[in-house]
């Protein structure tokens, strides 16, 4: 969900794109602060900032193997 911001300090707006997660396991927000157009911004986070985040679970499923 990309939305215009602008902080006090700042000379012009930003877009932020956004996604919270809320689960048993508590909360997840995670944000992305970017001059970047709304499309542009909203690309460079499913494309390359959600994407780093799905090698996680196979690189924890490889060191746990190797540990055991």
């Amino acid at each position: 969900m990309p939305l215009a911001y602008a902080a006090d300090s700042w000379g012009k707006s930003r877009f932020v794109v956004a996604k919270i997660e809320v689960s048993d396991k508590g909360d997840n927000p995670r944000f992305i602060v970017t001059s970047l157009l709304e499309e542009k911004a909203r690309e460079l986070y499913r494309d390359l900032y959600c994407a780093r985040g799905d090698t996680w679970p196979a690189a924890w499923r490889t060191a746990s193997k190797i540990s055991s």
